[in-house]
């Protein structure tokens, strides 16, 4: 487990952020790790785009190597709520020389560097930084570009739906429901690993940054050593809620895959997994492209049955699943 104490100054500094480059980045850990979490169009596209010769740079950096670790030079911080592409690329090719040599080091373990990986730091960092922002440019056009507006209005989404958490019940509710393995306990924010991590179990930060994933089924984060050059602010890069458009949950399955759907019908089983942060009508017949009448019917049925609870916020009434062992597990 990894233990980030903040302050209260910390946590009023903390806040939620959408990167393109991040996103694009992720794809390729995606691809790598846990494939069936990517929509089959965008997967059949960064295959096709990926097996060319123009990504070698991206993808020798860009693959998990020891404990999942990509450098994080490649995933740079939003400057604000919604990162621009061009502003981030920016950020990658300026990366101090230092930063770049110590994030090799990590991939490496301090050895002699793979051939792929030799060949391409030979000419430089910066040459490397410069190559690789290239890279991801082109891979977010050609793979990214088609489908953004509705991954950022997804990733969108997702952060209203904690903003609205985070009005009812504090900052606290929007961080706790991030991800099982994510929990807010006195002052600071647990994370649960699988592994024993190398980097200390134990930092006192200024601020944490939230990115959701469109990609990932579980939460991963950015936590720079205390040593490291030009330290940035920790990044957990959690999974996002449902897809609007598939309905599709954090691992890339319908509902009616964990038997749930088998239970109570499919479309209600999307929206009482629609409804884990809080969500209105209007959102979930938007999220699940149904009616707003079909919407209200189910939702209604679902709090008469004591699967969510529900509360006036101004003029909408916002729904939020019930805390019940059974369906949180």
């Amino acid at each position: 487990m990894i233990r980030i104490d903040l302050s209260a100054d910390g946590l009023a500094r903390s806040h939620f952020a959408i990167s393109p480059v991040t996103v694009t980045a992720d794809l390729l850990m995606a691809l790598y790790e846990h494939p069936a979490g990517v929509p089959r169009e965008i997967r059949e596209r960064a295959v096709e785009a990926l097996t060319g010769r123009e990504f070698g740079t991206l993808i020798t950096l860009g693959a998990p190597g020891a404990h999942g670790y990509c450098p994080d030079f490649l995933r740079p911080i939003p400057a604000a709520h919604t990162g621009d592409l061009d502003d981030e690329l920016h950020v990658i090719t300026t990366t101090g020389t230092d930063r770049v040599r110590h994030e090799i080091a990590i991939i490496t373990g301090g050895g002699k560097l793979p051939g792929r990986l030799a060949r391409a730091t030979e000419q430089g960092e910066q040459h490397l930084t410069q190559a690789a922002a290239d890279q991801l440019a082109r891979l977010f056009h050609a793979v990214i570009a088609p489908d953004w507006p509705r991954i950022r209005d997804r990733l969108e989404a997702d952060i209203a739906s904690r903003a609205r958490a985070a009005a009812g019940a504090g900052l606290i509710a929007a961080i706790d429901n991030l991800d099982a393995c994510v929990v807010w306990n006195g002052g600071g924010i647990d994370i649960g690993l699988r592994y024993p991590h190398p980097r200390g179990a134990r930092l006192a930060e200024p601020r944490i940054i939230f990115q959701p994933s469109p990609w990932f089924h579980r939460t991963r984060f950015a936590i720079d050593p205390p040593e490291s050059p030009d330290r940035r602010s920790p990044v957990i890069h959690y999974p996002a809620g449902a897809d609007r458009r598939t309905g599709r949950d954090r691992r890339g399955r319908r509902p009616a895959a964990t038997g749930l759907g088998e239970v109570m019908g499919e479309t209600r089983a999307l929206i009482l997994a629609e409804s884990g942060g809080g969500t209105t009508t209007a959102e979930v017949a938007t999220r699940l492209r149904v009616a707003r009448s079909t919407a209200s019917h189910h939702l209604q049925l679902l709090y008469r049955a004591g699967l969510v609870d529900r509360h006036r916020d101004g003029k909408h009434v916002v729904y939020r699943r019930a805390r019940l062992t059974a369906i949180d597990e």
